[in-house]
């Protein structure tokens, strides 16, 4: 509700809250059928979500993960390591191959309605998740620390939002690429 209830933001809370309502039913777990599920309901509650792009782009980007990211990361992941070290080698073909599984199911679309592909978003995005997990937990420590201590929650607040300056700055610049929409 925070976030204005977009369809994208309908079809992940529903599928969290599928997962967890299975959880506690004892159900296994089945990436598939739980976004088939959040897209059936959705769509039956309000069928013109069909027409939505943003519905479509994340029902497909979702689809595409669910499908691509383990065959695409076991195919980079012996590449990278030599070149980065195991470790890391693992973390870029992990973080790739998220970003290049969803983006197989969602340049079709983009291509449809914009007229474009975009060549640099893996690299964007890889960019992009080195921000994310840092401002996410910065920020989640702010709010706990704002319970306890106002200005400490303060400062913590004030590194998140660094992080999100850095967020937007790698965006905007992956943006003015060329063919880099």
């Amino acid at each position: 509700l925070l976030t204005g209830a977009s369809p994208s933001v309908l079809r992940a809370g529903l599928m969290a809250v599928l997962v967890l309502l299975g959880d506690l039913l004892g159900r296994e777990r089945d990436g598939l059928n739980t976004l088939g599920a959040a897209v059936l309901f959705l769509l039956a509650a309000r069928p013109s979500l069909l027409f939505d792009v943003g519905f479509q782009l994340s029902a497909a980007a979702t689809l595409g993960i669910l499908l691509f990211t383990r065959p695409i990361e076991g195919w980079l992941s012996p590449r990278l390591e030599p070149l980065f070290g195991p470790r890391a080698g693992r973390w870029i073909a992990a973080g790739l191959a998220v970003t290049l599984a969803a983006q197989a199911m969602v340049e079709p679309i983009s291509l449809y309605y914009f007229g474009t592909i975009s060549l640099v978003a893996p690299l964007a995005n890889l960019l992009v998740a080195l921000c994310q997990a840092p401002v996410v937990y910065t920020g989640a420590i702010s709010l706990l620390a704002g319970l306890i201590f106002l200005p400490l929650a303060r400062l913590i607040g004030l590194l998140a939002q660094a992080g999100l300056w850095v967020m937007v700055f790698l965006v905007r610049a992956a943006a003015g690429v060329p063919g880099g929409f």
